[in-house]
């Protein structure tokens, strides 16, 4: 496979990336921690795009699928890490998807400047996808010249901006009774961009609108998971061995 690693390099990756990951009191990992930026482009990879082959070739049976037979001149399907691979060793031309051509993002970028409220449909795994054909594909041949690669690569950046203004914005206007928040046509970077503020802030909304209907706690109640003397009415002491605290009922 084009993209395989020796299993000390896999092993050490993985050791650093765990080692990265910063935990709650739980243990468990913290939001903004979950999906890094290259994890998500990693994961876009295994969309498929056009290419066009210069050799001929059966169909290529891997542990990811089979993908062919290849044909000389004759576009096909392919992964994009696939596609990447072969046009690194200049053996295949990479077509840019529909949704990249010049007149169709001038659309969408027009579209989404006149809805103040709404996000036009994109691919959901765009912004990864482009990005990594900027940054494997800088030939003029891909992009039909290199004054289309740069207006391309504008064209995408606005309408990346635009939707971020449009989600702060939004964000913005959440009432304090929100507990559920309807995105559509947000695409994966988008989502992960946001998650760790959006999940902490309605979990918020949720503990303060439960105080509000239960009412103040009673300064008469114990409450639960207290494990302070007074609030049990115990004093701790040991049991003689390894000191240990264990709790005795005090009477009043």
């Amino acid at each position: 496979k084009p993209r395989r690693r020796g299993r000390a390099e896999a092993q050490e990756e993985a050791r650093l990336a765990m080692a990265s990951v910063r935990t709650d009191a739980a243990g468990c990992p913290e939001p903004e921690q979950l999906i890094a930026n290259s994890e998500l482009e990693f994961v876009a990879e295994d969309e498929f795009v056009e290419i066009v082959t210069n050799f001929s070739m059966p169909v290529l049976r891997m542990m990811g699928g089979e993908f062919g037979p290849f044909q000389a001149q004759h576009p096909m399907q392919a992964p994009l890490w696939l596609a990447i691979a072969l046009h690194k060793r200049r053996k295949c031309r990479i077509r840019p998807p529909s949704w990249m051509d010049i007149q169709s993002l001038q659309r969408t970028l027009e579209e989404e400047r006149e809805s103040e409220g709404e996000f036009q449909p994109l691919p959901f795994r765009y912004i990864e996808i482009a990005h990594v054909l900027f940054r494997e594909c800088r030939d003029e041949e891909t992009w039909d010249g290199r004054e289309n690669l740069f207006r391309i690569r504008s064209l995408v950046e606005d309408i990346r901006m635009i939707r971020l203004h449009k989600i702060q914005t939004g964000l913005k206007r959440l009432e304090r009774s929100a507990l559920k928040v309807t995105l559509d046509n947000l695409s994966a970077m988008e989502v992960n961009l946001i998650r760790p503020f959006l999940t902490k802030s309605l979990n918020r909304y949720y503990h303060i609108e439960q105080k509000i209907e239960n009412g103040p706690a009673s300064p008469t109640t114990p409450v639960l998971g207290d494990a302070s003397p007074a609030a049990r009415g115990a004093t701790p002491t040991t049991d003689g061995q390894g000191g240990r605290p264990v709790r005795t009922l005090r009477r009043t």
